[in-house]
Order: structure tokens, then C-alpha cells, then sequence
């Protein structure tokens, strides 16, 4: 079955308040990104790298079209002008080497609290003292899975290992 990619340039209106917001929506078959943008670019390709670069800058969001468009090494069409996979791939050298780059530097640590086990990173490698240990059992007690920590001054993250 083949799965077609697309990108277009919508603008959509709240009705209610009359604001207009300009998005760059890349599809596929099965589902749909969108991306806000200030104004369009006029060059296609401007486009889907506009794309890409949010993308990873918010590692947050699912990435599920984009990682379907650079896997399947297909083209796209962007508002009815197609662009072959050659003439796209070049935006996608360095898709998924922060990942990588991230596995390899990995400095996180392990601790248990309350029968789950808990990554965490302090950017000075610092380990948790008894308090931080009791604010994450607080936090996993009201349903997060991952969070912020600040410890005598010194910020990190925490997050249950799956």
C-alpha cells in the first residue's frame, strides 16, 4: 500500500475572535503535522525544512510523518509541485543524529523510588539528596512521569525508565 506525503501552505481563521494563523501542514495517509509560522516562505523547500528544524527543536511533539517521509526515502508533493526523495533528502542529513549523539553521551543515572526506576541528570552530575528524593515520590504520587529538578542551585530532569 503507498503512502503519499504532502505539505501545504493553510491559513486558518478563528471565527470567533477573527485571529488568522498561518500553519505549514505536512501529511500523509494516516495522519498530520502542523507547523505556526510568522509568514510563508515562497520557496518549497523552505518549507519542509521549516518543517524539520521545529521539529527537532520540539523533541516533544510526535514525529511520525516526518520519520515516515526520511524512512521511506519517497518524494512529497508541496502544494501541487512534486519533489522527488533526491531533491529533498539533503534537508534530512543530520534527521535523527541527536538521538544518536545523546545515547552515545549518555551521563544519566539510576535510583528507585516507589518501585519504579528514575533517570535523572543534574548538569553537574551531581546525585539526589533525601529532599529531591521526597519531591519525586511527591510528583509520581500525583501522576508525573518526568519533571524538573533544582537542588541547591543546581537544575536537572528526572523520568521514570520505562
Amino acid at each position: 500500500m503507498s503512502n503519499r506525503y504532502q505539505l501545504c501552505r493553510q491559513t486558518r481563521i478563528d471565527v470567533k475572535d477573527n485571529i488568522s494563523t498561518l500553519y505549514l501542514v505536512i501529511s500523509d495517509d494516516f495522519g498530520e503535522d502542523s507547523y505556526i509560522v510568522d509568514s510563508f516562505p515562497d520557496d518549497d523547500l523552505e518549507c519542509l525544512e521549516i518543517c524539520i528544524t521545529q521539529q527537532k527543536e520540539e523533541q516533544y511533539r510526535s514525529n511520525e510523518v516526518l520519520d515516515g517521509l526520511f524512512e521511506s526515502q519517497k518524494g512529497i508533493d508541496i502544494d501541487n509541485t512534486w519533489y522527488d526523495h533526491d531533491e529533498i533528502s539533503h534537508l534530512f542529513d543530520k534527521w535523527g543524529e541527536e538521538e544518536e549523539e545523546e545515547e552515545e553521551e549518555d551521563t544519566d543515572k539510576e535510583i528507585e523510588i516507589l518501585k519504579h526506576t528514575i533517570l535523572y541528570n543534574f548538569e553537574d552530575g551531581s546525585t539526589i539528596d533525601d529532599c529531591t528524593r521526597e519531591q519525586i515520590e511527591y510528583m509520581i504520587g500525583q501522576g508525573f512521569s518526568e519533571g524538573e529538578l533544582n537542588q541547591e542551585e543546581k537544575t536537572g530532569y528526572w523520568k521514570i525508565k520505562k
